[in-house]
């Protein structure tokens, strides 16, 4: 059975221009929830609604039959401002909804309490592939004809924490800079109307770069990919160490037309979830006809993506 992409959802972040961070503001979810609720949840949460929602929104699904998503930090900031009051108040008196809100899966869940969804609900934590992970899972679940609309997305947040440990580690240099985000689209087995097919996906779990290669190689013969038909979506940021090698590997397939979608929204764990939307975007508006899409956090694990035109 193929996997068609119906319908995508995203909340992408802006650059500041003197930091170079690349930050969301703050998502509005009043269509979607009520203001008294809201008010309680973190972005990361806020910007996971905004973001599933609209891609439900746009194909006329108002309840999925599965929802799965990836994280690679989960609810950062309800996590610090909960270990803080714990600190802060010895222990007692503890308010409860951050810790209620910092769970990985928090994203999924608010999501199935807005949309009534009773089925399959997971999230794949597992660093710089969480997204893909998710969308994996979604892609065999569509493959098997378990479930039928499928919500898979992925979403991290920046917090002053997480800048100043990066900072003391040296992750982000030259001009890669973190970011944050959130992207969401709906998978099915029934066309509809959608113009994208999901035709295939590899996950790398390996930082050997020549198993790397290797599996590049095999995915692109596998699925008859051209270069002179496809664009390329690399995963390069900006750090010389993280992009050299890539563009190296790239360059034995003589592929002429890349972007590097990373420029628009930084460096993170799930930026692959944005690069994933921008991709399936750009072929419904008829920018392309394939795309395949290389994803890899900083030197970490690398998924594959082939999406084509329908």
């Amino acid at each position: 059975m193929k996997v068609y992409i119906k319908s995508t959802g995203a909340f992408y972040p802006e650059k500041d221009p003197e930091s170079g961070i690349f930050k969301t503001p703050k998502p509005l979810i009043k269509e979607f929830v009520d203001p008294r609720e809201s008010r309680r949840m973190s972005k990361i949460i806020k910007s996971g609604i905004y973001s599933g929602m609209t891609a439900l929104q746009k194909c006329g699904i108002s309840t999925p039959s599965a929802i799965v998503t990836g994280t690679g930090l989960g609810c950062l900031g309800d996590t610090v401002k909960f270990i803080s009051s714990i600190i802060q108040y010895n222990e007692e008196n503890l308010n409860p909804a951050p810790f209620i809100y910092s769970t990985h899966n928090s994203i999924g869940g608010q999501i199935s309490i807005i949309t009534g969804c009773k089925g399959y609900n997971s999230t794949f934590v597992h660093r710089g592939i969480s997204f893909e992970s998710a969308l994996f899972e979604s892609f065999l679940m569509v493959k098997e004809k378990s479930e039928g609309d499928i919500l898979a997305g992925g979403a991290d947040e920046l917090t002053d924490e997480y800048l100043k440990i990066t900072e003391r580690m040296g992750l982000f240099k030259e001009n890669c800079y973190p970011g944050e985000g959130s992207g969401f689209m709906v998978v099915s087995g029934e066309k509809g109307d959608s113009s994208v097919e999901l035709a295939d996906m590899k996950l790398v779990p390996s930082f050997d770069r020549s198993k790397v290669e290797k599996h590049l190689g095999t995915f692109i013969e596998k699925n008859h990919i051209t270069p002179e038909n496809t664009l390329f979506f690399a995963p390069f940021n900006g750090d010389s160490s993280c992009d050299n090698w890539k563009k190296n590997i790239i360059s034995k397939f003589n592929w002429k037309k890349i972007v590097a979608p990373k420029e628009n929204c930084g460096e993170f764990m799930t930026a692959g979830a944005l690069s994933s939307v921008k991709a399936a975007e750009t072929i419904m508006e008829q920018k392309a006809e394939n795309i395949l899409l290389w994803n890899s956090f900083l030197n970490m694990e690398s998924a594959f993506i082939f999406m084509r035109k329908v």
